[in-house]
């Protein structure tokens, strides 16, 4: 098909969604009538509307929606506007759904337990659970369009195994063992398995095929390191299959493998960029294009040509906007779009194909008042010893009399880790900017996703190399204006708690540091937290220079060894969460260290295990309050 810019219908179906949801729709517990939010609790709730998609025949449109505190599930018809409450999971919440054929939905409920799943008709029949699915992942699932009998899931109950679950019994059949990880797991349209990745016995083990039954093609490899590709997702032909490859460049490339003769095709790779994931358009059941790592615009490329010229006519309808197909019709004729601008709330738009229009559908967060959501701006620098490297800061909006404000640095956490992404909505760094400080992130050497010499560029620098690139990225932001470099603060998370403390402790630039839940159990395994490689810890003690070596590279971030160097304001939290809590004895071991040097700090204990609440984001809501609390007094 060939589109013109397509004509953009704001009203759409968006008021006829709100005016619907005004009403109690759904049976819910009565509660006593709330007070009124705190700026924090806006942040982090759950979205008011969220990841609608269409049923296959194009008629409903189901969604997910807030309803008397609870997310729950919602269907509106096409032709009539009539809105039904489809699912609530009581106290829990509604997860997410899929549409399995035209009648019924597969539905994720979870709640403080475990997450549940259940088959629900939309003749509002009781709901059906399926008790083999009770706890996994909602990216261990495959819905698959020619099949609307089954689902694909990985499965843990005994052994690892990918089965193939019947929705009417709730019966299980398995498909094939040796698992490992799922992500590089290839199901075809119909449930057939075509490709997969284990470890065993020392070895990583890759096996691919054109159609079941036939005869495995396989790839070992010693577990030191990955295969030279690894499955991605499946071709529109449902025989080639797409594979991230290793081996052709320095950055990760998307080809397509022939499972019969093993040839490979370069599709797309970019010189200094690593693909960062695939791209579907609709209405085939496979990828149509792949996205690169980018701290600027949007890197797209498409296999296609019909498939570029949708995403160009989006880009002229939403400019501006990233965006996505969530969902289609199995025509193609009914698609749902997801966009939003950098760091931003994603919208929903419907598109049809016969009118040529764009409808929207809905906001996820329109109880954030417009004009106070922060801006993403993108940056580069140069490290001191010449290394090119980037970043991205949330900037709060602008008073009249603007000053350059106060920033947090977020740490790093491990090395290989994959460097963030301004591309998404995030409740933190947007309730921080609402709060007057800046949010940075920074791609530093041994960060993921910037070809394999920059990840391995890191090894064994978390103390020192990359310690000077975060001082030559908080210079950049000066240099820049954005920021005030007499209020720079550096947070960091479990073992990045420990980089963010001894870095506040061996730099000048950090003038306050936020530790959030860390772990300091510093065995000689943690050599390998210093390493990009996977390989096994014997093997990173030899790259990191022998026993010794590795010995003085982990003491250097044992409390005792910087913690007399610190002069910085710290505030430390700790909290336990669902049954599964962090070390007292590694909070212990910090706080004591602090006292030993008599060092002034601020604690901050959140008890996830509280009986009378049950939401995530309230929890997020107060830690980060006295986050944002000790930073507006520390950086004043």
């Amino acid at each position: 098909m060939d589109y013109p810019t397509l004509q953009l219908k704001r009203p759409g179906i968006a008021l006829l969604i709100l005016a619907a949801l005004s009403a109690p729709v759904l049976p819910a517990v009565r509660s006593a009538t709330p007070a009124a939010p705190s700026a924090a609790e806006v942040y982090f709730k759950l979205p008011e509307f969220d990841a609608p998609a269409i049923s296959p025949d194009g008629r409903s449109i189901g969604f997910i929606a807030q309803s008397n505190g609870h997310s729950c599930l919602f269907k509106i018809d096409r032709l009539t506007g009539q809105i039904q409450g489809l699912f609530s999971a009581g106290e829990g919440d509604v997860g997410a759904f899929w549409w399995i054929g035209n009648q019924r939905v597969l539905v994720q409920g979870f709640g403080m337990e475990n997450t549940e799943y259940f088959v629900q008709e939309l003749t509002n029949t009781p709901p059906r659970p399926i008790p083999i699915l009770k706890g996994v992942p909602t990216n261990w699932i495959t819905v698959m369009p020619n099949d609307t009998e089954h689902v694909v899931a990985l499965n843990f109950w005994r052994e690892e195994y990918l089965s193939r679950i019947n929705l009417n019994t709730g019966h299980s059949t398995k498909l094939e063992s040796f698992i490992s990880l799922f992500d590089y797991t290839v199901v075809s349209a119909s449930g057939e398995l075509r490709a997969k990745l284990w470890q065993d016995r020392g070895q990583w083990h890759l096996a691919w095929r054109a159609r079941a039954g036939q005869a495995w093609h396989t790839l070992e490899c010693s577990n030191e390191d990955f295969p030279t590709f690894v499955p991605a997702g499946i071709a529109d032909d449902d025989r080639h299959i797409l594979v991230y490859s290793r081996d052709t460049s320095d950055t990760e490339a998307v080809m397509l493998l022939d499972p019969e003769t093993d040839q490979r095709t370069l599709l797309a790779r970019r010189p200094d960029r690593d693909a960062l994931g695939l791209v579907w358009m609709a209405p085939q059941f496979a990828a149509a294009g792949a996205t690169f790592y980018s701290n600027g615009s949007e890197d797209s490329t498409f296999f296609t040509a019909e498939a570029q010229r949708f995403s160009a006519v989006l880009d002229n309808s939403l400019p501006g906007m990233i965006h996505r197909v969530t969902s289609s019709s199995k025509d193609g004729m009914v698609r749902i779009i997801e966009a939003w601008p950098p760091g931003y709330p994603s919208r929903y738009y419907l598109f049809d194909a016969a009118q040529h229009r764009l409808s929207l559908l809905g906001e996820q967060r329109p109880d954030i008042a417009p004009g106070t959501l922060g801006n993403v701006r993108y940056f580069s620098f140069q490290t001191r010893d010449g290394l090119a490297e980037t970043g991205y800061v949330v900037m709060p909006r602008p008073s009249p009399d603007a000053k350059p404000v106060p920033v947090l640095v977020m740490g790093m956490q491990y090395v290989g880790e994959h460097a963030a992404t301004a591309k998404y909505f995030s409740a933190r760094d947007q309730y921080f900017a609402s709060r007057g400080i800046a949010v940075a992130h920074f791609a530093v050497r041994g960060s993921a996703g910037f070809g394999h010499k920059f990840k391995q560029a890191g090894d064994f620098q978390l103390a020192g190399k990359i310690v000077q690139d975060f001082e030559d990225g908080v210079a950049q932001l000066a240099r820049d204006g954005l920021i005030d470099p007499h209020r720079v603060a550096l947070m960091g998370y479990g073992l990045g708690g420990l980089f963010a403390l001894r870095t506040a402790a061996v730099s000048p630039t950090f003038q306050a540091v936020v530790a959030y839940n860390t772990q300091c159990d510093l065995t000689a395994s943690a050599i390998s937290w210093q390493s990009s490689s996977i390989a096994e810890t014997p093997t990173i003690i030899k790259q990191a220079g022998g026993t010794q070596a590795a010995y003085d590279l982990v003491h250097q971030f044992e409390p005792e060894s910087f913690m007399a160097k610190l002069s910085a304001p710290a505030m430390l939290i700790y909290t336990s969460w669902y049954g599964f809590t962090f070390s007292a004895r590694e909070a212990a071991l910090i706080r004591n260290s602090f006292e030993k040097h008599h060092k002034s700090y601020e604690w901050s204990e959140v008890d996830y295990h509280a009986a009378d609440k049950v939401k995530t984001s309230a929890y997020e809501a107060e830690t980060y309050t006295k986050i944002a609390d000790f930073l507006a007094k520390t950086l004043k």
